[in-house]
């Protein structure tokens, strides 16, 4: 009785996103993830030009034939698996994500393609976020896995504050993979499994 009753009590703890979060996991050429994980590395500390989506980071948008100032989160990831490919002289069919600037068609894509696995999460991962009610949300690579859910991830389209001044663009971020980020839901995590 005293089992079920503390079974109870941390169901309601839970938040409820964290019950309906999945993790799927795409294939992914071994040495393709180790470069892009690399590039990814070498994004961290761009920043905007004037905190509008603007300056350096349009490259990532530009890349997807996007003009103009995008929000750039998956467009960022996508970029970086792209220049790997292209490093390694790999055909266009080793990139394990679908060329889109929209982190829930990531993750639509890893519904469609990948194989649903327990939600754990693993170095690499990405985390997506969902917006209620609209296609928007956010998308962040996992570079290590901390205690109680929480993971350091490398974050396209984010904040940080350096020197006492914030700034916007590529950074390192403390995340919860069961708890929303602003008034998004966490969606669930795309894993690769290594081919």
């Amino acid at each position: 009785m005293k089992r079920r009753c503390l079974y109870g009590v941390l169901l309601l703890l839970l938040p409820l996103g964290a019950i309906t979060a999945k993790r799927y996991e795409i294939p992914c050429n071994g040495l393709l993830l180790q470069e892009a994980i690399a590039i990814m590395y070498n994004q961290v500390g761009i920043y905007e030009a004037t905190g509008r989506n603007d300056g350096e980071v349009n490259k990532y948008t530009q890349l997807l034939g996007l003009r103009g100032n995008y929000a750039y989160c998956a467009a960022g990831i996508w970029w970086c698996f792209e220049q790997a490919r292209r490093k390694l002289c790999l055909p266009k069919r080793f990139h394990p994500l679908p060329a889109t600037a929209v982190a829930n068609e990531m993750f639509a894509f890893a519904i469609r393609q990948g194989k649903q696995t327990n939600y754990y999460p693993c170095t690499y991962d990405l985390i997506v976020w969902k917006q209620k009610n609209s296609f928007r949300g956010h998308i962040e690579c996992v570079v290590e896995v901390l205690a109680a859910g929480f993971v350091r991830t490398i974050a396209f389209n984010s904040s940080s504050v350096v020197e006492g001044k914030k700034y916007e663009g590529v950074f390192f971020q403390k995340r919860n993979i069961l708890h929303p980020l602003s008034r998004m839901k966490v969606r669930g995590l795309i894993g690769f499994s290594v081919v």
